[in-house]
């Protein structure tokens, strides 16, 4: 388009938003502790969400045989990971990581 053309599109502007009943939360991230851990707390509407998320991270366990540190408290879970073989965090804890980060969504924006 050059200058002289109008840019904007005729049917096209403005936009309306739309509302949605889809509920926003606040994500919080992954920090690396001075342990040396991952951690991440996730927060619940419904103890069914809850649960759902911590039985589908212990079923995730033990397909991939690395064990993960849950602490889970009424509508809260914090999940801690880390090799404690070598007191780092390795490739399989980022991918645990991962997969409890899209478990969360797939829970929380059904």
């Amino acid at each position: 388009m050059n200058e002289d053309q109008n840019t904007t599109m005729p049917g096209h502007l403005p936009v309306v938003p739309q509302a949605t009943n889809v509920p926003i939360f606040v994500a919080n991230r992954w920090v690396k502790t001075i342990d040396n851990e991952l951690k991440k707390k996730y927060e619940f509407k419904t103890i069914n969400e809850k649960r759902s998320f911590v039985v589908q991270l212990l079923n995730y366990e033990l397909q991939t045989f690395h064990p993960i540190k849950l602490l889970a408290h009424e509508l809260t879970v914090v999940l801690t990971l880390q090799t404690k073989d070598i007191d780092d965090v390795t490739d399989i804890d980022k991918e645990i990581a991962k997969y409890a980060d899209l478990i969360y969504r797939d829970i929380i924006y059904k």
